[in-house]
């Protein structure tokens, strides 16, 4: 874009196809759609010597008993980590400003769900910058088309094909760091486990943009994200999912009445999830 109206523009169509694709989420147990920016699953942050112990293979991090005793620990919220991320007054420096972040969390723990909120949140408070999903799912395919030894870009060829409305914005962004990628389940990638891998570091993490990736503990080698930072995707506490259940049900008593059945040890595992 050679004007700024022109890029704004183009900014606002994105921004207007990201509410519609990701603002709203069903939520299955109460069949409503529910605004992702209430949905604040909880991180936990890895101290440096527990960030070596989630990147060891010397246990098994995806264990029930591993899960029950990781919940203790500091807590922070989305709105904390884009405020890291991307706040500050001088503008530039923002831009300039290096961070590379690594969720963990079990299977259906609600990672996928977290990034939505991450670009809803973005929309409306960061509009200097702009979201680019990246399901890894989606990216494999794209992957094995994609001539990297003739140097094409796998970010760009990506975006090309899932985004071509958009291609033109999100590549200018990107050069301008102004683009904050989201990297969706590395564990999905499969036998192109180390490809993806490899073109994630070579394209995001080494060059500086803004990255968020999510992944179960063992869907990745651990040497290739030691630059980032890692943090945990935790199950909700009985305070949280009983506010969880409060927001939902407008209808007070009947609210009472269903955070008493989920605080059973029954429910305990399906009511913990942030989903």
């Amino acid at each position: 874009f050679t004007e700024l109206a022109a890029m704004s523009h183009a900014q606002q169509a994105h921004t207007i196809e990201l509410k519609d694709s990701h603002s709203l989420i069903l939520d299955l147990f109460s069949g409503q759609k529910l605004n992702t920016r209430t949905q604040t699953a909880t991180l936990q942050y890895c101290e440096k010597e527990r960030t070596a112990q989630v990147l060891s293979a010397e246990e098994d991090v995806d264990s029930e008993e591993y899960q029950r005793r990781s919940r203790v620990g500091g807590i922070v919220q989305t709105t904390t980590v884009l405020r890291e991320m991307l706040g500050g007054d001088d503008r530039a420096a923002v831009r300039l400003r290096r961070y590379l972040l690594l969720i963990l969390g079990p299977a259906a723990s609600g990672k996928t769900t977290l990034l939505k909120t991450f670009m809803m949140e973005m929309v409306h408070r960061y509009a200097d910058f702009v979201p680019v999903l990246m399901p890894i799912i989606e990216v494999v395919p794209v992957l094995n088309d994609c001539k990297r030894n003739e140097g094409e870009s796998v970010v760009a060829a990506f975006i090309h094909h899932k985004y071509p409305q958009h291609a033109h914005l999100l590549l200018q962004m990107m050069l301008m760091s102004r683009a904050v990628f989201l990297v969706d389940g590395i564990d999905e990638s499969g036998t192109n486990r180390e490809v993806v891998q490899d073109f994630i570091t070579v394209e995001l993490l080494e060059p500086g943009h803004k990255t968020i990736i999510t992944s179960r503990h063992s869907g990745f080698s651990s040497d290739a994200f030691r630059q980032c930072r890692v943090v945990e995707l935790l199950p909700l506490s009985a305070k949280q999912r009983a506010q969880m259940v409060r927001r939902r049900v407008p209808d007070r008593e009947k609210a009472e009445q269903l955070v008493n059945e989920i605080s059973s040890e029954a429910f305990e595992e399906i009511a913990s999830n942030p989903l």
